[in-house]
């Protein structure tokens, strides 16, 4: 009974959300080289173990009371007292030890928790281990919840934990038996193989023993990141990453916007324009992946946005001859000379070409112009700095003013015919360059149209009427410095040649499904520099109809995914997700609809949520620009094509099949696609020749079935957090959403705010359209506090006003109305405040009729501090403030916290003596 009274008081270990990962040497305590992270970090910068959807799991020991026991404690068959630890996703070992330097081999790992216990693994399978074993894992993350939320629902409520993540989702005692030496392994009581005594949890500590004396760290090539550091507000900028051992490079533009590209030779290109209404600093980072998936390395880079658009600095201009095409239709031809060092990082500056009526003589050097249907310009451009004349490695965009009488003329009173070619000394020859906009209306002048088009160094430039069907080459015998133009430019008509679609629209549409909010038209070049999916070598295979000829219509289903699959190989597709090329006009809200359409007049439209979080067996949804290796430019059948990118998870073989089965557990029926109005098929929802993403705002379909997809995590598209300064203020990183928290006087501690996750919280149904949701943590009994919001007026849905914002808040299962204050328009932003005294999930949304929530009840709590000073020592410990908040309405008196562990003992104790007492009677 003694000891039942001291197990009454027995603390479980300490939550744990970092861990300290040392390399030791071989003295066994000096300590070589120390990293600490916590588990935020670790998701966002080394490779994620886990899925969030496949379970994981130990075994405990196999007694032979057991029901099923069959004369073998080590259990083959895994079949008695095996663990479901749930959906588990963390950080491997391995690569949290990349942090020091890795795993030497003959090393050992001590994994170590807040209460001292400990497990000790050998190097050799941590390293290489088989997929008997897998790869050991701190989870900190169990059915979607990560341990920051431990307490609240349990589930990770035993801090970072060790899972081995076997192939079959248990790690059995028989697989310890097969890939652990004797030494590593662990038997409950000294008996039993068992191992669920392996998995430490609470892990706040990981040390390397090695044989070393010394460790110098080879220090990663930096990675090198250059643009303009100075932009104006909604200017686009390039910016180009470069690290040698780059695989891929992952690019947070510190706006809320992260994008993964594949480095091409180690080089990454990237487009990006950022938003500000005030001069505002944004620091872009970059974090290189190498083959293995591995952060190498990471670097940033500080832009400071200015929020009006400056004018053009003008350019040293020099004209030179001047002359025409037969019959009057050619621009101005000039030599243009541009010094760098005279423009300001971001403006344009502006080359007009006109029309007239002059001849010209020329130089047969570049005379040779590219097969043409009517020229419209040839200019000369010179990039030249006055610090470094002799540099030509500069390069420059400009916007070209063509002539419209004349662009009408040759293209049919159709500008976007017009294409550009560039002659080069490096290119030796005429090569058919991509307008970086094709057509600009909003720069429209009377009298010209304006094009982009950006060139290095010195450069000729021939803007024609239309793209040729074939290569361009007219190769110099020797490159002219000052070349002039043949005087016989005659225009020879080519038949019209039939091109492959390379280039796609993206539009944001209002809830009413005609206003449009926002658009984006890529080329091919510039969907290419997105990033991709894919790798050239995995397929894909879709499913064709499954013609049952008994008319069982349950086989039609086939999740076997073993019928009418490998007819439909799609191929080693490379491709850029519907979400990446989404982004740039405010990527794809939740409870929208994304219609896919077709340049043929196909069209498909599907619901958003799995196009944000696709389950494991749909995948991503992207458009494939390159099959087998060739590219839509170079006849993949004539265009881009809808397609998904599922793992292997639900096939048998090992495939990536997006089939019929799998559209049924991941799609709305409604959206579900019938041959002949009968046999189900996945071939009938991949549209060919893709040229045109819209999507809609509050369009979510109506579900004639609720799905059942594969659960994901939901993702975090931000994260703000820090302390609470001293006024009681948390501020956060970004001047939208959530921007200030006030706290009451003396309130301490630290505020995460998860921008575009509510965790597992459900949205309320019928919602309809909203602005934001915010996960917000802040220290327990903080008191009534207030949060300030602010949203851009233009952001505001055509059809409400600022009197329609509300401010929802999940409370006790509930959704409740908080009351809205302090509402004001300046400057173009809508701010207010809410005031509550608990937080996590917020919403802000926009009145909807037929739905209304309750108001939340007011409670007021004010804590109130009391401050107790620890006297200092004359051995010189430095005086420690402690402080203790106790919340002021309160009608329990304070006493000291019940010690179960002392009233066990007492307990214990007192029966004890009983027993002994009668003992002696006796």
């Amino acid at each position: 009974m003694l000891c039942v009274g001291l197990l009454v008081g027995t603390v479980s270990a300490d939550t744990t959300t970092s861990v300290e990962i040392s390399r030791i040497a071989a003295d066994g305590t000096t300590v070589l080289a120390n990293e600490t992270v916590t588990y935020e970090w670790m998701k966002d910068n080394l490779p994620i173990a886990g899925d969030g959807i496949t379970h994981y799991g130990h075994q405990g020991p196999v007694f032979e009371e057991a029901s099923g026991y069959y004369d073998d404690p080590w259990d083959p068959q895994e079949i008695i007292n095996t663990d479901d630890a749930g959906a588990l996703r963390g950080t491997s070992v391995l690569d949290l030890a990349s942090l020091v330097g890795g795993i030497p081999e003959n090393s050992t790992v001590k994994i170590i928790a807040t209460d001292g216990l400990s497990r000790t693994f050998s190097s050799g399978y941590l390293i290489s281990p088989t997929t008997k074993m897998g790869p050991l894992v701190l989870v900190w993350e169990v059915n979607g919840v990560n341990v920051s939320a431990a307490g609240s629902s349990g589930d990770a409520s035993d801090g970072m934990r060790i899972y081995f993540f076997a192939d079959d989702g248990v790690f059995g005692n028989y697989d310890m038996f097969q890939t652990m030496p004797e030494s590593d392994r662990y038997n409950y009581s000294s008996i039993y193989p068992s191992t669920r005594g392996l998995s430490v949890r609470s892990v706040d500590r990981i040390m390397i023993y090695t044989e070393e004396t010394a460790y110098t760290p080879s220090e990663p090539a930096a990675l090198i990141i250059s643009g303009p550091k100075i932009l104006t507000s909604d200017v686009e900028g390039t910016y180009t990453f470069q690290h040698p051992n780059a695989s891929h490079i992952n690019v947070n533009f510190g706006d809320g916007t992260t994008i993964v590209y594949t480095a091409v030779g180690g080089n990454v290109t990237a487009y990006h324009a950022f938003s500000a209404d005030e001069q505002t600093g944004f620091v872009i980072r970059g974090s290189v992946l190498n083959s293995e998936g591995t952060v190498i390395t990471t670097e940033s880079f500080p832009v400071t946005v200015h929020p009006e658009k400056s004018l053009p600095v003008s350019p040293v201009m020099n004209d030179t001859s001047i002359g025409i095409t037969s019959g009057g239709n050619a621009t101005e031809i000039r030599q243009i000379i541009i010094d760098l060092s005279d423009i300001e990082t971001g403006s344009i500056p502006i080359i007009l070409a006109e029309d007239t009526s002059q001849t010209a003589s020329g130089d047969p050097t570049y005379a040779t112009l590219p097969q043409n249907n009517g020229i419209l310009s040839v200019l000369r451009i010179n990039l030249t700095n006055a610090a470094n004349p002799d540099d030509l490695n500069y390069t420059a965009v400009f916007q070209i003013l063509l002539n419209k009488t004349a662009v009408n003329s040759l293209t049919g009173s159709d500008p976007t015919r017009v294409a550009a070619y560039r002659n080069t000394q490096n290119d030796l020859g005429w090569v058919q360059v991509p307008l970086k906009t094709e057509y600009n209306q909003t720069a429209d002048t009377v009298l010209e149209y304006a094009y982009d088009v950006e060139t290095p160094g010195f450069s000729y430039f021939t803007f024609a009427a239309e793209a040729t069907s074939s290569p361009i080459y007219s190769i110099p015998s020797t490159p002219n410095p000052t070349p002039t133009i043949v005087p016989t430019l005659t225009r020879t008509p080519t038949p019209t040649p039939t091109i492959s679609v390379t280039a796609l629209e993206v539009n944001l549409y209002a809830s009413d499904k005609s206003t449009l909010l926002q658009t984006k038209k890529y080329t091919l070049e510039e969907i290419i520099s997105l990033g991709n999916i894919g790798d050239g070598v995995t397929h894909i295979y879709l499913q064709g109809p499954v013609f049952a000829g008994d008319e069982d219509e349950s086989k039609y289903w086939d999740p076997s995914e073993s019928i009418n699959v490998l007819e439909k190989d799609m191929g080693a597709v490379r491709g850029t997700t519907i979400k990446m090329l989404a982004a740039p006009v405010g990527g794809i809200p939740e409870g929208s609809s994304v219609q896919i359409v077709s340049t043929d007049g196909w069209r498909k439209t599907f619901s958003s949520s799995y196009i944000i979080n696709p389950p494991s067996r749909m995948g991503p949804m992207f458009l494939a620009w390159e099959k087998n290796g060739i590219k839509v430019s170079e006849g993949y059948d004539e265009g881009m094509r809808l397609l998904w990118w599922p793992d292997t998870s639900v096939n048998p073989w090992g495939n990536n099949i997006f089939g019929v089965a799998d559209m049924k557990e991941t799609m709305y029926e409604s959206e579900w696609y019938y041959y002949q109005g009968k046999y189900p098929t996945t071939t009938g929802i991949s549209g060919q020749k893709v040229n045109k993403i819209n999507i809609y705002i509050g369009g979510q379909i109506t579900p004639t079935r609720t799905p059942t997809p594969t659960p994901t995590p939901t993702p975090t598209q931000n994260i703000s957090k820090g302390v609470i300064n001293a006024s009681g203020i948390f501020t956060t990183n970004t001047t939208t959403g959530i921007t200030t928290i006030t706290f009451p006087q003396n309130t301490t501690g630290n505020v995460t705010i998860q921008i575009g996750s509510i965790g597992d919280v459900e949205l309320p149904k019928n919602l309809g359209s909203y602005y934001g949701i915010y996960d917000v943590h802040t220290p327990e009994n903080a008191g009534r506090i207030e949060i300030c919001f602010a949203v851009p007026l233009t952001d505001i849905p055509s059809n409400k006003t600022t009197e329609d914002i509300i401010v929802l808040h999940y409370k006790n299962e509930t959704w409740y109305q908080l009351h809205v204050e302090n509402l004001t328009v300046n400057q173009g932003m809508i701010t207010f405040s809410v005031k509550t005294n608990s937080t996590s999930p917020f919403v802000i949304a926009y009145r909807t009729e037929g739905l209304s929530f309750p108001f939340e009840e007011e409670e007021e709590i004010t804590p109130t501090s009391t401050t107790t000073t620890i006297p200092t020592e004359q051995t010189g410990k430095k005086t420690e403030t402690l402080s203790t908040n106790t919340p002021a309405e309160t009608n329990t008196p304070v006493s000291s916290p019940l010690d179960f562990s002392f009233i066990g003992m007492i307990i214990g104790l007192i029966i004890t003596a009983g027993i002994i007492a009668v003992i002696l009677k006796k």
